[in-house]
């Protein structure tokens, strides 16, 4: 969905442009998306230094602040998600790093 909305408006990453949505009006850098989140968001960094993801269905309108070839913008391309990691039912327990903790969990039944 947000890859047919990036194509329409011939937009690519590094792009600056402003989203007009049913209520808000944003302007930020055009940024890949995570590849866990869905493929219904358009995610731009803010002058703020944040990043927000931006629901396909609210946006009204995008334009593109710079022309092309002025900002880092490469043309978008869709990610290939990574398959999932297969569950393993015999194994006793699985370790899981978080934050660099190493924490053991108990075996899921």
């Amino acid at each position: 969905m947000a890859d047919e909305l990036l194509r329409k408006y011939q937009l690519a990453i590094g792009d600056t442009i402003k989203i007009k949505t049913i209520d808000e009006e944003y302007t930020g850098i055009l940024i890949p998306r995570y590849e866990s989140s869905d493929e219904s968001h358009v995610v731009i960094k803010l002058r703020s230094g944040y990043n927000i993801g931006i629901g396909t269905e609210k946006i009204r309108s995008i334009d593109r602040v710079t022309d092309p070839g002025q900002g880092a913008g490469r043309p978008f391309t869709a990610r290939k998600s990574k398959p999932p990691i297969p569950f393993d039912e015999d194994r006793e327990s699985y370790s899981l790093s978080v934050v660099g903790e190493e924490r053991k969990t108990p075996k899921l039944h």
